[in-house]
């Protein structure tokens, strides 16, 4: 899977795709596929503030941030990943993937299939169109009809990677589900390779203890003196814990160290908020 890139008030199509060796005209390409935009890769996992709330990086400290990083907080319109891989014996295609559209649209399968976010789809070649037929039945919702949309897109494969080059909407509406397939169209998915995708994660998992640390932050400093007082010891041991456990955020590391290391800064800081709000 492929790309950069939560509670989302985007749009998501999700899908884990099969697709058969009838499937191709041709050969597709195997291995990692993402949607590139801004420089960087995006996937459901790439951090950015846009799909995760209005207030969700209102405590991030942008003065920190990279130019590079900088580019990860605005978001983009569509956003994907994709493993595809054959075997050899049999000459089959199976792929894994994603396809999120932000806009509109409510993050619908997760509220259809329970904690599931991803919907497995068939996947067969049209005779018509000569290109890998996809099938979605109600992956959109209509927030002003809470009516869902079903939609197919056809995706090729050219020298650039995977593109989707036509997306049939059927709704007895249209307006905002219609807009939401609309930005489906010549997205394309470029292979991304491994370091690239390490790097995604880095960025990415940094990015988001940034604004949990700048969350915990703002609540302690919204804390009365007296208990401030009272618990500066307790915060002060719990941050030396922290880092023993986690390492500090300025330890020097690989990409793969130091997004091991963020993601348990992060764990052991989403914790300490909930300590928090038992502060007296």
């Amino acid at each position: 899977m492929k790309g950069r890139s939560l509670n989302t008030a985007a749009a998501a199509l999700t899908a884990a795709v099969l697709l058969t060796s009838a499937a191709c005209a041709g050969e597709f390409p195997t291995g990692r596929f993402a949607v590139q935009n801004n420089g960087h890769f995006h996937n459901f996992t790439t951090f950015n503030c846009i799909d995760r709330g209005p207030t969700f990086c209102e405590n991030l400290n942008r003065k920190k941030l990279s130019d590079e990083e900088k580019k990860y907080i605005q978001g983009v319109p569509v956003k994907g990943d994709l493993l595809i891989e054959k075997d050899q014996n049999t000459g089959k295609y199976t792929a894994a993937g994603n396809l999120y559209v932000l806009n509109n649209c409510l993050y619908t399968t997760a509220e259809r299939h329970g904690q599931d976010p991803y919907v497995k789809t068939e996947c067969g070649y049209s005779e018509d169109a000569g290109l890998l037929k996809c099938s979605l039945i109600n992956p959109f919702r209509n927030h002003q009809t809470g009516e869902y949309t079903s939609v197919t897109f056809y995706l090729y494969p050219d020298e650039n990677g995977i593109v989707i080059d036509n997306t049939d909407v059927r709704s007895d509406d249209t307006g905002i589900d219609q807009d939401c397939a609309q930005k489906l169209l010549n997205t394309v998915l470029t292979p991304e390779p491994e370091d690239e995708f390490r790097h995604n994660m880095y960025i990415s998992s940094k990015l988001t203890f940034m604004v949990v640390d700048g969350n915990l932050n703002a609540v302690w400093k919204a804390l009365p003196k007296q208990v401030q007082s009272r618990n500066k010891k307790a915060q002060l041991e719990w941050v030396k814990q922290k880092e023993k456990k986690c390492g500090s955020v300025l330890m020097k590391g690989s990409e793969e160290q130091l997004t091991a290391m963020y993601k348990c800064q992060l764990d052991e800081t989403l914790k300490q908020l909930k300590v928090m709000t038992d502060y007296r």
